[in-house]
């Protein structure tokens, strides 16, 4: 049997995947097996990439040729896990299907509520550099402005392996067998978190969003940093790659040093609070027509609507933390500041090196600085 779980992104693949990862050896003594073929890291993003022919699918690491044989070996429960199974096209998940042959699969499906996700999804992709809008920007881009359906994307996967095969799982700790992703998702399994080692089980972890601050100084920074990069026509590229990389990890512990990153806000206007959970909840009707099984719990309508207290952007973060976070992040990117650069075993010669890599130049310090200072940036969004 297949027990194939194909995210949602951001509704915690990475913790149960980390999970299943570490904890291989005592689930094999239920007959589960997480196979390592095809596993990337921690997950089976190999098998993704076979089905979409992209040229980084690694033969060496096994594909579906070795993965449907240990299914004719083993008479198991053979978990694969890839938050990149959700990106698959029609004719993909048919040829997955193909793959699989005629072995009982069960697909698994985690989602999370509108309104939450989209602010995570906004974090996540601020830290990376892939975004630098704000978040009202974002939400025009992503949001139920930009159209959502939910339905669309799942239907294809019951269409193909029919609804009776088809588990959705909501992100909500009111919803979740044992009030946790870890704990309902090995419910999935047939087994228990006890079985596997209890509340001391390896890996049982969260992964946690930045507080706002860190995410709007990146964004500040990585803008800036776009800017920069857009106008050198020599080797943009490299520059992005290796200076971002730099950057984000200067920026998140400073903010730590200072105490400054954990401190939340919300970011969803009360309007666009109130439409993400109309979007949500007629998606979830559309959903509890089809699926077999227990329907999907609709939002609480009776819920009133949270207002932002204000509108997070770095003109939000006080004076004078701005400029301590300026010349804490100046002094880290100076090469002359880090000693025994020439030593590539120790955190500074690492930091040093990569200083000397990055061609980090005295000009783009100083426009990163004035970044956080907001000396050249307009302050269009500090009244909202």
């Amino acid at each position: 049997m297949f027990i194939i779980h194909i995210g949602k992104h951001k509704t915690g693949s990475s913790s149960i995947q980390q999970f299943l990862a570490t904890n291989a050896d005592k689930l094999q003594q239920f007959d589960i097996i997480y196979p390592q073929i095809a596993r990337q890291k921690k997950a089976h993003h190999n098998l993704v990439r076979q089905l979409k022919g992209d040229r980084r699918f690694g033969p060496v690491l096994g594909g579906w040729d070795e993965i449907r044989a240990l299914a004719e070996k083993k008479d198991s429960r053979i978990v694969l896990s890839s938050e990149g199974f959700e990106t698959l096209k029609e004719h993909q998940i048919r040829e997955l299907k193909q793959r699989v042959g005629g072995v009982e699969t069960t697909i698994v499906i985690y989602m999370r509520q509108l309104s939450s996700l989209l602010p995570s999804r906004y974090n996540q992709l601020t830290k990376k550099g892939i975004n630098t809008d704000d978040f009202d920007q974002f939400y025009g881009l992503y949001g139920p402005p930009s159209g959502f359906n939910l339905m669309h994307r799942i239907q294809r996967w019951g269409d193909e392996f029919g609804w009776e095969n088809v588990r959705i799982r909501l992100l909500d700790a009111r919803h979740l067998t044992g009030g946790t992703l870890i704990d309902d998702f090995l419910s999935v399994l047939g087994v228990s978190l006890a079985d596997v080692g209890g509340p001391g089980a390896k890996e049982l972890f969260q992964n946690v969003s930045l507080g706002w601050k860190p995410i709007e100084v990146l964004r500040a920074l990585f803008s800036c940093l776009r800017q920069y990069v857009d106008s050198d026509p020599d080797n943009p590229s490299r520059i992005r790659r290796d200076t971002a990389s730099l950057v984000r990890t200067v920026c998140l512990e400073t903010l730590s040093a200072l105490k400054l990153d954990t401190e939340r806000t919300p970011y969803l206007s009360a309007g666009q609070y109130k439409e993400c959970d109309d979007v949500w909840a007629t998606e979830l009707g559309k959903l509890n027509e089809v699926i077999i099984g227990p329907k999907l719990p609709l939002p609480d309508a009776a819920r009133p609507p949270v207002e932002r207290p204000f509108f997070p952007t770095i003109q939000r973060i006080p004076r004078e933390e701005r400029a301590e976070i300026a010349a804490r992040i100046s002094a880290e990117l100076r090469i002359d500041s880090v000693e025994d650069r020439s030593d590539k075993d120790t955190r500074a010669g690492r930091r040093g090196e990569k200083l000397i890599r990055c061609g980090l130049g005295e000009d783009l310090r100083a426009r990163l600085v004035k970044s956080i200072q907001l000396e050249s940036i307009p302050d269009e969004h500090a009244a909202r």
